[in-house]
């Protein structure tokens, strides 16, 4: 495969700093991974597609008022997402590879 288009190992923390980011930005944010052979999606969409009104927060299907809530409120397996102790493998973040994203370079650049 092509190293450009390689998938992600990271922790499940960095999804939320690629949303704030995206968040910061007005942007809306779409992250496929997987874990334990499960693919999942998280992100946030807004009206006219960007962030400004009308927000939609959400892990696989489950939906969250904001982004606190889904902070404290998404689970992966019984653990919350943002204190998930293994690393994830992310597939696709924004429409684009996963290296395209600043947050996830440097966990191409350090793995082994």
């Amino acid at each position: 495969m092509n190293p450009k288009k390689a998938p992600v190992l990271c922790p499940a923390s960095v999804l939320f700093d690629i949303m704030k980011a995206d968040l910061e930005l007005g942007i809306c944010c779409d992250i496929i991974f997987t874990w334990n052979k499960k693919k999942h999606r998280f992100g946030v969409w807004g009206d006219d597609g960007n962030t400004y009104k009308n927000l939609h927060f959400y892990f696989d299907k489950q939906e969250y008022e904001s982004f606190e809530a889904l902070q404290n409120h998404a689970v992966l397996d019984g653990t919350p997402l943002v204190n998930f102790p293994e690393y994830i493998l992310v597939k696709e973040c924004d429409g684009c590879y996963p290296r395209s994203t600043p947050q996830l370079e440097e966990y191409y650049l350090n793995r082994k």
